[in-house]
């Protein structure tokens, strides 16, 4: 590592007491995140330090499924309940770590893209969050902004934490359940708004991260607001 890492938008940062994290890199154009501090008795030292000790103190996470379940279950919670939710993750994976239940992973630092190509895909995602009713293609949106479709995949990925595609899909979904909360739309028309020529196929996506169809939504937001 070097004593130099690189963060993008999801990951995890683990280091040791012991370990002085001298650079800090963000990819994206500002940073957000909890700092989880315990306090390691004997019991649980020297196993975190023992599983840190390849990483020379400090690893990144990212890409995991288990990491990648944390985050989806922590952008649907309330702001005030966040912290709390970091705090007992950030536990269980100490536990993990110390009763041999979890390995760390080692992460190849991504790839070096300049201020130019960065500046870029910022503009593609502008661009999409602009236009979400529209339909967008990764080949497209390459054409549009003078890139190629790899550096746009592998750049945005690096910035936003997550592909064009998945990240297009959860904007699309935030602003459909806005609209289900503050307009009177027809399921039929916010689906076209947010760019689903098909209400079954919006429902669907819409339940698989909502957890509810979006009338279902809608009358749970009535209810709470009475």
């Amino acid at each position: 590592m070097g004593g130099d890492l690189r963060l993008c938008k999801r990951d995890i940062l683990l280091f040791s007491s012991t370990h002085t994290i001298q650079t800090f890199r963000l990819l994206s154009s500002g940073f957000l995140g909890y700092l989880v501090q315990a306090d390691a008795s004997d019991d649980t030292a020297g196993p975190v330090q023992q599983a840190l000790t390849p990483f020379q103190g400090a690893t990144v996470l990212r890409g995991l499924s288990w990491q990648t379940s944390l985050f989806d279950a922590l952008e649907r919670l309330p702001a005030m309940r966040q912290q709390a939710y970091c705090i007992l993750k950030a536990n269980e994976l100490l536990y993990l770590l110390c009763s041999g239940g979890f390995s760390l992973p080692q992460v190849a630092q991504p790839t070096y893209y300049d201020a130019y190509q960065q500046e870029a895909v910022h503009r593609v995602e502008q661009y999409m969050l602009a236009h979400l009713g529209e339909h967008m293609t990764i080949p497209a949106l390459a054409h549009k902004f003078r890139l190629s479709p790899t550096l746009l995949k592998n750049c945005f990925r690096q910035l936003y934490g997550e592909p064009v595609h998945s990240y297009l899909r959860t904007k699309r979904l935030e602003k459909a359940a806005g609209l289900l909360g503050s307009t009177s739309l027809s399921v039929l028309q916010i689906a076209s708004t947010v760019g689903y020529s098909s209400v079954s196929q919006f429902g669907a996506a819409f339940r698989q991260r909502y957890h509810m169809t979006p009338m279902q939504y809608r009358r749970a937001l009535q209810y709470e607001n009475v």
